[in-house]
């Protein structure tokens, strides 16, 4: 009996340790789009200014370090969104909710209690948000992350971990699972 090459190739990525995420991973993981516009922008900007105009409150000096936000000063600022809330103060506090995202899950940094602001000029038009490719953006993030933990004086890692986790433990069962019912039906 000849096993498919796909099979094959499935059973050298779980028997012989690799672990290759893709970008098909990342959309059924984290169901994030992979096709749209490309995730950039500039990072030279008035930080605070921006703040101000898409958060509508400005960071203290001990809160904004450079580029980065503390996430504490997020979740200080936007509590619970009051139940008499105006259109401008829903649309900040979704800003403020897709920041904590980004800087506890998706493009998290190493202190894992910032967020780089670099994203937050994305969120100034919230219905164009859903059209960026963040699922390209966090697997290209998720690789620097692994590329600087490789470094022989990096003592930690971080990024969308999440992503490792789940293939290193669930897929493993899955790909058993899937030749189980392959082999199966060749009988």
């Amino acid at each position: 009996m000849i096993l498919e090459s796909s099979i094959v190739d499935i059973v050298k990525q779980v028997f012989i340790g690799e672990c290759i995420i893709t970008l098909q991973d990342v959309s059924i993981i984290l169901a994030l789009p992979i096709d749209g516009v490309v995730v950039s922008g500039t990072t030279c900007l008035d930080w605070r200014e921006m703040c101000a105009t898409l958060l509508g409150a400005v960071p203290e000096d001990g809160d904004i370090s450079g580029q980065r936000l503390h996430l504490t000063w997020l979740t200080e600022h936007f509590p619970s969104l009051p139940p008499d809330a105006d259109v401008e103060s829903v649309r900040c506090y979704a800003r403020a909710f897709i920041l904590q995202l980004i800087g506890g899950f998706l493009f998290a940094d190493k202190s894992n209690n910032m967020v780089h602001l670099m994203f937050l000029p994305l969120f100034e038009d919230l219905g164009v948000t859903g059209t960026y490719n963040w699922g390209s953006a966090c697997l290209a993030w998720l690789y620097r992350e692994m590329c600087r933990a490789s470094r022989i004086d990096a003592h930690d890692v971080s990024g969308s971990l999440i992503l490792l986790q789940v293939q290193t433990t669930l897929v493993p069962r899955l790909v058993s699972l899937t030749i189980f019912i392959h082999l199966g039906k060749a009988w």
